[in-house]
């Protein structure tokens, strides 16, 4: 295990702020989406800020989550051809400064390669068209996963989340969030 001394001087000093740091040498890439356009009428955190009145939703905004990352997990393992378990899907929130310090939920896939294999990296460095083509076309309208979810019997068949869709070995204890 190892502390980043430089990471203490990065947080900020308050009095609920407790300096730590946890390292780990299996998990050393790590991928984060977010939606930064919000309608208000939509309560898109999942630890229910900024939404007291409608915590009776948690579950549906967790599912929608995880959902939106294993759509997410599906379209990166189309594009680098890898297996689904070398990525693990989570999320939470965190305040972005670039949207006006307004706390918006993440999405993150992490490697679980031990010490990476640099997928994240990768990722990060590929063209902003290519991330488009990656992230957001593939599952549109006329993307090859959107029309594997959409056509065919599976269109007409899956009402929720099945194998040929949002399930996997690996999300099996979600699998009834999944939607």
């Amino acid at each position: 295990c190892w502390v980043d001394p430089e990471y203490f001087e990065k947080v900020p000093k308050n009095p609920i702020t407790k300096k730590f740091a946890l390292a780990t040498s299996k998990t050393s890439g790590i991928f984060e989406s977010t939606i930064i356009t919000r309608n208000p009428e939509l309560c898109l955190n999942p630890l229910g800020r900024d939404c007291f009145d409608k915590k009776h939703l948690w579950g549906y905004i967790h599912g929608a989550f995880l959902s939106w990352g294993t759509l997410l997990r599906r379209s990166i393992v189309d594009y680098l051809d890898i297996n689904a378990s070398e990525l693990t899907i989570g999320y939470t929130t965190r305040v972005l400064p670039q949207a006006g310090n307004i706390q918006y939920p993440i999405i993150y896939l992490a490697e679980q390669l031990e010490n990476g294999a640099g997928y994240a990296s990768y990722l990060n460095s590929i063209s902003d068209e290519d991330k488009k083509n990656v992230f957001v076309n593939t599952l549109l309208d006329g993307g090859h996963i959107y029309k594997a979810l959409t056509e065919g019997t599976h269109g007409h068949n899956c009402d929720a989340s099945c194998y040929d869709c949002l399930r996997d070995y690996y999300n099996q204890w979600e699998h009834e969030l999944l939607d």
